[in-house]
């Protein structure tokens, strides 16, 4: 039996030396209290928001908790789409599998005043793109989940300036702690060859995990960090481990056939190797995870994005799935996530 291929990455001491990527950034708890924070700061100015119907739930999160209007627009299978934008309004963009050029040429071609511009970069940050010198422009905000590129619970960063946070409750920071501590755990249990396992170990890294993802899930946590984890952060090695992460995937790409299609895009260190499949992926899903290959599924669409209305939507979420690449991984556990996707597809 092997270690588990996929789900969050672990730290460890070593992985402490000095990066500056967040140093001048303000740093919230996830993307929900970043995209929160924005939505407050412009609720005032706007009637409504417009969303994506190929979207995470917890996109939708903070705005019923403002209590903001909103309504979709329709995301196709080639990911465009038909956005007809009333003044007064705010709208939302997801950057999907690092596809972000029409969604960059929409914003400089059709950039109007009063109307508020939110861009999600999760998928592909460190695109020349996102670079916020791009957009000088006021009504022009970005976010990003940077947690997902890092063995951290918590972190995501916009481009609002100067905002006060609160400090985090008694129950916030007992909860932080736990899932802080359960990062070296993680980090002890991906340290030793993946063939090696401990199975008292897995399960304690596992069952962490659950509990702080039933928590994080019921609340925005519009706070700050605790100053330890923030420090943390602000001095991870992240460069060193992104340029794994562009090696990881080039490498999965080339031990994939041309006959499967990759939609996810290179265009600087990709979150992701996504695949659209010609067939429903819940059969792949779980006979990746059978071999212990977690791969996912982005996303599961919420269910106020109508199955009858938005086939499209629904069709790409039955579709799709994505495959880690960061740099846990070496090249022989690459070669096995492969060959284990392509049993999956003969299935």
């Amino acid at each position: 039996m092997r270690k588990l291929i996929g789900g969050q990455m672990g730290f460890i001491n070593k992985d402490n030396k000095k990066f500056n990527l967040l140093k001048k950034q303000q740093i919230f708890c996830n993307g929900r209290s970043a995209l929160y924070a924005i939505l407050k700061k412009i609720k005032n100015k706007i009637n409504r928001v417009y969303v994506p119907t190929y979207l995470c739930k917890s996109i939708l999160q903070p705005i019923k908790e403002i209590g903001l209007n909103y309504k979709f627009y329709k995301i196709k299978n080639n990911f465009n789409y038909n956005l007809p934008i009333k003044k007064n309004s705010a709208v939302i963009f997801l950057n999907y599998f690092g596809n972000i050029n029409k969604r960059y040429k929409f914003l400089k071609n059709n950039y109007k005043k009063n109307i508020f511009y939110i861009k999600d970069c999760t998928h592909d940050i460190f695109n020349k793109y996102h670079n916020i010198n791009n957009f000088n422009k006021r009504e022009i905000y970005k976010f990003a989940s940077i947690r997902k590129y890092m063995p951290f619970s918590l972190g995501a960063i916009t481009n609002l300036k100067s905002l006060k946070l609160n400090a985090p409750n008694k129950e916030e920071i007992k909860i932080f702690n736990r899932s802080y501590k359960n990062l070296f755990i993680r980090g002890k249990y991906f340290s030793y060859p993946l063939k090696t396992i401990d199975n008292s170990l897995e399960k304690k890294m596992l069952t962490e995990q659950s509990n702080f993802k039933i928590f994080e899930n019921k609340n925005i946590l519009n706070s700050r960090l605790p100053k330890h984890i923030e420090r943390k952060l602000v001095k991870y090695n992240l460069k060193k481990n992104l340029k794994k992460r562009l090696d990881n995937y080039l490498f999965l790409k080339k031990e994939l056939n041309c006959k499967i299609n990759i939609i996810s895009k290179t265009s600087s260190f990709p979150l992701y190797l996504t695949i659209l499949l010609n067939q429903n992926n819940k059969k792949i899903l779980k006979f990746l995870h059978k071999h212990r290959v977690f791969a996912c599924n982005l996303w599961k669409l919420p269910k106020e994005v109508s199955k009858k209305k938005y086939k499209e939507s629904h069709n790409l979420s039955k579709r799709l799935i994505s495959l880690p690449v960061d740099h846990r991984y070496k090249k022989e556990d690459i070669k096995f996530m492969a060959s284990i996707l392509h049993k999956a597809l003969k299935i």
